[in-house]
C-alpha cells in the first residue's frame, strides 16, 4: 500500500493520538482516517457507555460458622473463589484500558492476602462476625474499593464460592 508524504506510516509513525483530522492506529498495524475509524462503531458518538473489567483469583483459608448448628460450625477449609468487577465509563487515552488488568490483580492480591492461609475467625472483622461466604465478599468488596479509589474505576461486584455451583455476590448501589 502506497502513502502520500504526510501520512503517518510513510513517516513511520506507529502510532497517533486521537484529534480531528488525525490518522487512527488500527489494529492491524495499518492507519486508517479517524472518521473513517469511530463510524465503525457508530454514528451516534454522544451516547455514553461503560465498560466492565472482570478478573478471578483465589485464596485458602479455614473457618468456623458460628450458630450454624451442622458440620460447618467445625473448622474445616476451603479454596475460596473470588470473582471480582469493576466498572467505569472513561478508557485512558494513551492505552485506551479502562484499567490494566495487572494493575486491578494488584490490587486484589493485597486485600486477599490479609485472608489467605489463614484461619479467617481470628482475622478483623471476622472475629465478631461470621466469616460467611456473603460477609467475606463484603469485606473484599470493601478493600478492594479503597484500594481502586481515584483510579476512574468502581466496584461493580464481588462474588465468593467456596466450592463450584455456589457463591455469594456482594454489591452496592
Amino acid at each position: 500500500m502506497r502513502f502520500g508524504p504526510t501520512h503517518p506510516a510513510a513517516l513511520g509513525i506507529r502510532h497517533v493520538l486521537n484529534r480531528p483530522g488525525a490518522w487512527y492506529a488500527n489494529h492491524q498495524g495499518g492507519f486508517v482516517d479517524q472518521r473513517n475509524y469511530f463510524s465503525i462503531w457508530g454514528s451516534d458518538m454522544s451516547k455514553k457507555g461503560k465498560w466492565r473489567l472482570e478478573i478471578t483469583e483465589d485464596f485458602a483459608a479455614s473457618h468456623q460458622l458460628r450458630h450454624y448448628e451442622g458440620k460447618c460450625e467445625r473448622m474445616h477449609g476451603h479454596n475460596f473463589g473470588v470473582l471480582v468487577a469493576v466498572q467505569g465509563d472513561t478508557l485512558t487515552p494513551d492505552t485506551e484500558l479502562l484499567m490494566d488488568f495487572k494493575e486491578l490483580r494488584g490490587h486484589l492480591k493485597s486485600v486477599l492476602a490479609e485472608l489467605d492461609h489463614r484461619h479467617l475467625n481470628e482475622v478483623e472483622p471476622f472475629t465478631t462476625c461470621n466469616p460467611s461466604s456473603e460477609n467475606l465478599a463484603r469485606h473484599i468488596y470493601r478493600g478492594l474499593a479503597a484500594k481502586v479509589a481515584g483510579a476512574g474505576v468502581a466496584v461493580a461486584s464481588v462474588t465468593v464460592s467456596e466450592k463450584p455451583g455456589q457463591s455469594a455476590t456482594y454489591f452496592e448501589n
